[in-house]
């Protein structure tokens, strides 16, 4: 069968399940000769009725010549019930001619899981996220072999044997459909998602399995149909599976994300900066340029294989102590760190306009920090002067000829909206535009219409420990644009994760192995790789080849969210930034478009008018944080 889910309309958006399906079993079938190639000979026979243990458990028993196991095995002995065995798979057989039945009905086998997937997908899926859905591998991956109603009944009985050779190591196979259930879905949750969809397969179904689950009772369908092709087509434990992957989906929609401009200027600006700041930095990375005109910082030097480099130029002619600090703190860890939660700004309370109103507030909440440091005026000040310096840092793009293409700020600043009290750097309120170049693949500043040459990342990537993790941030900067390249550049049906070499990934997280701390340094990597992964930004890698070698290649897959809004253009579901005012004088004017007077406001929103009252006399100071989230809550 081939319907209209699992048919390849495009291979590289949508999933082609029976690939999937395929090369599961030709991986069971490797593993199985692999493992059993000891037990080829061993004989699985019928139940046995007066066994010695007179517990029949289902599985392989083996008995063998010595207590130790040191010798081969002698019998294997398969409990079964005699009436749930498949009679067209004669007893007894040898595990090799098992294994060579299954070789042989595999594409039987593949044709009826993939017509499982495929129809109870389209009776129960929502229709907009289906497709999307079923790009889980976990789906198809973990779809249960053992469903004694489907057709190729007799290979997945020796499927579920197989899969549970003597070892103690592995656990014993059960026919029973709970066993198979994947723990992650709750039985009343499936039961309610799945009710309208078998419903619709055959009337009244949903209602009593939801019926026979809400009481405990079996919910094996041959107790509540006696339709062979429901039968056939049917599979409780994969109804779990499909809800995951729904579930998974939607979530996956709501979540926030940073667009990060996937062009080569922002990917140099980044492999510099990263240079610039790493523990192992590149002679001549920093240096100070000293001219009878002009004094200036130049954060890393173009190369062959850069094309930006940065600049800062000394206000008063003299390089002050607090730019340098200032300029250290910018290209360190925490640098990037900031980065990202501007970038994150840009990307929610900007909308990807390519400019934002910056606050310190926002910015910290972005930053994920606590009250605690809201009340840490040094700590206030360190950030508002990294700010501050991306302000004044210049981005040079340099033409492959060597000759200056474009020459402007970092970020250019707009209106400035009020003073931070008690702050040197006393700004709290600004309106920041990033550098075109770096964001025009998010958006075109010219034309204002929205760019295709970005990759979103998770919003916790501006709160990770850049202490703990401190080649996290820029790392996941760089796999986002590296991503952007191998999916959308070039051939439409590249690969889509990001493979690098031992060497090359060590050089992109500017990390090196030294001669005496080798295992050391690997540790270190995947331990920020494992926090890119719990952040939501990585979904799996795997090393083809030798692990932890520079050779060997290592494949970054993204999370299928991420995929979800790229390749698979599902519509994020995010919550649109509410524009509220600021400051008195913007919620004056708020308050009179709307035609409201001042009692009127504090009614709605839930505060005095004394408050409102306050707030507007204050017409430049920002207004206070209760009133703020007051009018939040109300919009």
């Amino acid at each position: 069968m081939k319907n209209n889910i699992e048919r390849k309309d495009n291979s590289f958006i949508y999933p082609d399940i029976r690939q999937q399906v395929k090369l599961r079993l030709s991986e069971l079938i490797q593993y199985f000769e692999e493992t059993l190639s000891q037990l080829m000979d061993i004989s699985i026979v019928e139940d046995v009725q007066f066994h010695r243990d007179k517990k029949p458990i289902p599985g392989i028993k083996i008995n063998y010549k010595d207590s130790e196991r040191k010798t081969g095995a002698k019998q294997a002995i398969l409990l079964v019930k005699e009436s749930e065995w498949p009679r067209d798979l004669m007893l007894p057989l040898t595990i090799d001619e098992a294994i060579k039945t299954v070789k042989d009905g595999q594409k039987l086998l593949i044709d009826s899981v993939c017509e499982e997937i495929s129809y109870t997908a389209a009776a129960c899926m929502d229709p907009k996220t289906r497709k999307q859905a079923l790009c889980r591998p976990f789906v198809s991956r973990e779809w249960p072999w053992s469903d004694k109603h489907s057709p190729g009944k007799a290979i997945r009985a020796l499927l579920s044997i197989l899969e549970t050779p003597p070892p103690k190591e592995f656990p014993h196979w059960s026919e029973s459909p709970h066993s198979q259930w994947n723990p992650r879905a709750a039985f009343l949750d499936v039961a309610h998602w799945a009710k309208p969809g078998l419903n619709k397969i055959k009337k009244g179904l949903g209602n009593d399995f939801l019926k026979r689950v809400e009481n405990r009772q079996s919910f094996d369908f041959l107790e509540m149909t006696s339709d062979k092709q429901v039968l056939d087509r049917l599979n409780p434990p994969g109804l779990a599976l499909l809800f995951l992957a729904e579930e998974e989906v939607k979530e996956g929609l709501k979540r926030s994300a940073i667009a990060v401009d996937a062009g080569r200027p922002h990917h140099d600006l980044f492999t510099g900066w990263r240079t610039a700041s790493g523990k192992h930095r590149r002679t001549g990375s920093i240096k100070a340029r000293y001219t009878a005109s002009e004094e200036r910082v130049e954060l890393f030097d173009r190369t062959k294989n850069k094309c930006v480099q940065l600049t800062v130029d000394a206000e008063d002619g003299s390089l002050q102590e607090e730019i340098i600090k200032a300029l250290r703190d910018t290209i360190s860890p925490e640098g990037f760190k900031h980065w990202a939660a501007l970038l994150l700004l840009m990307s929610k309370q900007g909308a990807r306009q390519g400019w934002v109103r910056w606050t310190m507030e926002d910015h910290l909440n972005a930053l994920g920090y606590s009250e605690r440091v809201r009340y840490n005026q040094q700590r206030l000040d360190e950030i508002a002067k990294v700010i501050e310096l991306f302000t004044k840092l210049e981005l040079i793009v340099y033409n492959p000829t060597g000759t200056i293409r474009a020459e402007s700020p970092l970020v250019h600043v707009g209106t400035r909206y009020k003073r931070l009290e008690k702050s040197r750097w006393q700004l709290d309120g600004l309106e920041l535009r990033i550098n075109p170049l770096l964001y025009s693949g998010v958006r075109n500043m010219e034309t204002g219409k929205p760019g295709n040459q970005w990759f979103p990342v998770p919003e916790e990537l501006a709160q990770i420990d850049h202490i703990r993790h401190p080649n996290a941030i820029p790392l996941a900067l760089l796999m986002a644009i590296r991503w952007h390249w191998d999916l959308f550049q070039g051939d439409q049906q590249k690969k889509y994760y990001l493979a690098l070499k031992g060497k090359n990934l060590l050089e992109l997280a500017d990390m090196e192995v030294g001669n005496t701390n080798k295992k050391r340094t690997w540790i270190q990597l995947e331990r920020e790789l494992d926090e890119l992964k719990n952040i939501g930004l990585l979904g799996r890698w795997e090393w083809h080849g030798q692990a932890r070698s520079q050779e060997g290649v290592c494949r970054f897959y993204p999370a299928e969210w991420l995929l979800d809004r790229t390749i698979r253009k599902l519509r994020p579901t995010e919550a649109i930034p509410i524009d509220i005012p600021k400051t008195g004088k913007e919620l004056r004017s708020w308050r009179e478009e709307k035609g409201w007077t001042q009692a009127n406001l504090a009614k709605h929103i839930g505060v005095s008018r004394k408050t409102i009252i306050r707030a507007e006399s204050q017409s430049d100071k920002k207004i206070t944080s209760n009133l703020s989230k007051a009018l939040k809550n109300s919009a």
